[in-house]
């Protein structure tokens, strides 16, 4: 994990990406059930980054039509923070599972833990998960 981290989002050192704010709330969110490593922190705050890049996205699509750049940015957000949940450690339960939505009145991105886990802080309810934060 840390070589395609580093390899995407260079900091000018070996620590890797930088620990935001928002990063940090959501792995404290994911805490019982992930433990906390200096990993898990850069990709939760990749996840944020992204999320919070897409959440614009779709506050803009709601006032008009995206244009084709902004539509393949979106694509491109959305696989990507796909591919970050995916590099999480696994819960005792199953993967985490990203999942993105065009409504900006709440989250956009989403992460979906296994449903035994009943994991959530969305109107949703587990099937629904824990929301990114500023996303």
């Amino acid at each position: 994990m840390t070589a395609y981290l580093h390899k995407t989002h260079e900091t000018g050192d070996d620590s890797g990406p930088r620990v935001t704010a928002p990063g940090r709330e959501l792995a404290d969110k994911l805490l019982p059930y992930l433990g906390m490593t200096r990993q898990i922190l850069q990709t939760c705050s990749l996840i944020a980054r992204h999320g919070r890049t897409h959440g614009r996205l779709m506050e803009l699509q709601c006032h008009r039509e995206l244009t084709p750049r902004e539509q393949s940015k979106e694509a491109w957000l959305e696989d990507r923070i796909e591919h970050l949940a995916g590099l999480l450690p696994h819960t005792d339960a199953g993967p985490i599972v990203a999942r993105c939505s065009g409504d900006p009145r709440g989250y956009t991105v989403k992460l979906i833990l296994p449903l035994c886990l009943r994991a959530y802080d969305t109107w949703g309810g587990p099937e629904d998960g824990l929301g990114v934060p500023n996303s």
